[in-house]
């Protein structure tokens, strides 16, 4: 069975935990913006003791986690949100160059889990695969650009 059925016998009982069910959507990439926080949706169901079917979960606290595809590292974990009456949830993160880097092999795996582990099973999404870009304009200060800007021209020219 699983981390919820503490006698391990497939049918919930007393003592078992309450299992959930989580899912999320996200863009392919994740777009660093000083401007405009990544959005995150998803919603939670949970197995209704009354009906045996899952229902919409309601006040679970619901934790967004960025991580290097490569190894597995943690890059970035959100605060905790609880998930609306109806189940869904959304999460708003700033995401700056000292949060994640950008660059041609910086694959990074997205997930959501719910984060309260007592009563519930700690479910989280199947991670989703996503790149990082980022808005130089929005992140830079006008000194910052045109160094850098000076650089790849400079680069350019060498090449």
């Amino acid at each position: 069975t699983s981390d919820w059925d503490h006698d391990n016998d497939g049918v919930p009982d007393e003592d078992d935990k309450v299992p959930t069910r989580i899912n999320m959507t996200s863009s392919s990439i994740l777009w660093l913006d000083a401007l405009n926080p990544a959005i995150f949706k998803g919603t939670v169901n949970w197995l209704s003791a009354d009906t045996g079917v899952f229902e919409p979960a309601p006040e679970l606290p619901v934790q967004i986690t960025i991580e290097w595809a490569r190894n597995g590292t943690l890059a970035l974990e959100t605060v905790d949100v609880l998930t609306a009456a109806d189940g869904t949830f959304e999460v708003g993160q700033f995401l700056l160059p000292e949060d994640l880097i950008v660059g041609p092999n910086t694959t990074y795996n997205l997930y959501a889990e719910v984060t309260e582990m007592f009563y519930h099973d700690g479910s989280q999404t199947e991670p989703i695969p996503v790149r990082s870009e980022e808005y130089t304009l929005e992140l830079q200060s006008h000194s910052d650009l045109v160094c850098r800007l000076l650089l790849e021209k400079k680069k350019f020219c060498l090449t």
